[in-house]
């Protein structure tokens, strides 16, 4: 007889064998297993080919396997319909969860609303007051007037007077404030009143309601939350608005540090003094700051411990350090010195200023002390010098300088 194969059969009904999920999936797709291996071991024909009736048989339990396939997809369309709609509706749910009243922040609230349009009544008065006295005097004035020129002082008052239209704005948003005020004071009026002085918790719209059923006053004080603004934690959201200001500040200066830090690096370091040149070529080191002076004094980095230090005495200024080692250094390189000490000192208005000279290693660093404060140790000398002769030295020794 006739005969087609099995994959031919399963490509044009369009079955593709899935996991049963229900009674009928399971029931159809084994009826057509046992219609398969029927075929497969009856011996005629061969194991892939299906007779007549075999055919029949197999097309009738496709036909109800596609019709339990067609049904169960129905379902899961319908399910998931049903799903996407319970969700929908929880968010509405939790949207309306939302509107709660917190009855203690609200209390606080009007009262600070109404404290604060009080006093915007107050300085709007005086406004409306003010320019009241100023037009009656502008009018007193060009009533005594006789001549029929108004002078220009006269006429310079009338222009900064207020207009019309000023008038009747302050006028209006005296109206608008009146208006509040008397909305802000049943609100308080009621909120202060049974039942709703009892309560000290979150309200919903309902309990509200539920509450003061009487003459729609539950949705009237509703209302009025809504538009004073009441219901939200101003002091809250001022404390938060000021944190976030100490965060971006912090942020702001941090970024700021590593700017400069990428900068430093960019341009090979930053050193923590300025470089000045004697005559005979020697090397004097300036501290750029009280951080800085400290680093160029205490650290073995920037400075040798036989190298000679320099600073005003009794008197802020910049640490210097004379880069030799030599046990006495020229006349002229000990002045030069001295005089980037005394110039760059808060001693430079004195005539005659006087300059501590030691060894490095006889400067230390007191414990707890402030920058650029240090302490002297050992042998220290004393330079004495002359505010012009200072000036002059400094002269050619600025022409020398290198900062990094």
């Amino acid at each position: 007889g006739t005969v087609f194969s099995v994959s031919k059969l399963v490509s044009k009904t369009g079955i593709q064998h899935r996991h049963s999920t229900s009674s009928a999936t399971s029931s159809s797709g084994l009826s057509l297993k046992r219609s398969v291996a029927f075929a497969n071991h009856s011996g005629k024909p061969s194991s892939k080919h299906l007779t007549h009736s075999e055919q029949f048989r197999a097309s009738a339990t496709v036909s109800n396997t596609c019709n339990s396939l067609s049904f169960l997809r129905k379902q899961f369309r319908d399910r998931q319909q049903c799903f996407s709609t319970q969700q929908f509706m929880s968010s509405d749910d939790d949207t309306s969860a939302e509107h709660l009243f917190n009855m203690p922040n609200i209390k606080k609230e009007t009262a600070r609303l109404t404290l604060r349009t009080h006093k915007k009544i107050g300085k709007v008065s005086t406004r409306i007051r003010a320019a009241e006295d100023q037009l009656q005097k502008i009018r007193l004035a060009i009533d005594e007037n006789t001549s029929m020129d108004m002078d220009d002082e006269l006429m310079k008052q009338l222009e900064s007077a207020p207009s019309t239209f000023d008038m009747e704005a302050y006028q209006e948003e005296l109206e608008e404030l009146q208006c509040m005020l008397q909305k802000l004071n049943w609100l308080e009026e009621q909120l202060n009143t049974p039942p709703l002085s009892k309560k000290k918790s979150l309200l919903t719209a309902d309990e509200i309601t539920t509450l003061l059923p009487k003459d729609n006053v539950g949705q009237q004080i509703m209302d009025y939350i809504e538009e004073l603004d009441a219901n939200k934690n101003k002091e809250q959201e001022k404390q938060q608005r000021i944190e976030q200001d100490i965060r971006n500040k912090r942020a702001k200066k941090e970024k700021s540090l590593n700017m400069k830090e990428n900068n430093q690096q960019n341009e090979g370091g930053r050193l923590p003094y300025r470089r000045y040149y004697t005559e005979s070529n020697v090397e004097i080191r300036v501290g750029k700051q009280a951080t800085d002076n400290d680093v160029l004094s205490l650290s073995p980095e920037h400075r040798s411990s036989s190298h000679w230090w320099y600073h005003a005495s009794g008197c802020p200024g910049s640490h210097v350090v004379l880069c030799t080692d030599v046990q006495s250094p020229s006349e002229e390189d000990i002045l030069d010195a001295a005089s980037l000490a005394a110039l760059k000192s808060k001693c430079i208005g004195q005539s005659v200023i006087k300059v501590s000279m030691t060894r490095c290693r006889n400067v230390s660093k007191p414990p707890g002390a402030k920058p650029g404060l240090v302490q002297l140790n050992g042998e220290v000398k004393t330079v004495s010098l002359r505010k012009a002769d200072v000036e002059k030295r400094c002269e050619r020794l600025e022409k020398t300088v290198v900062v990094n």
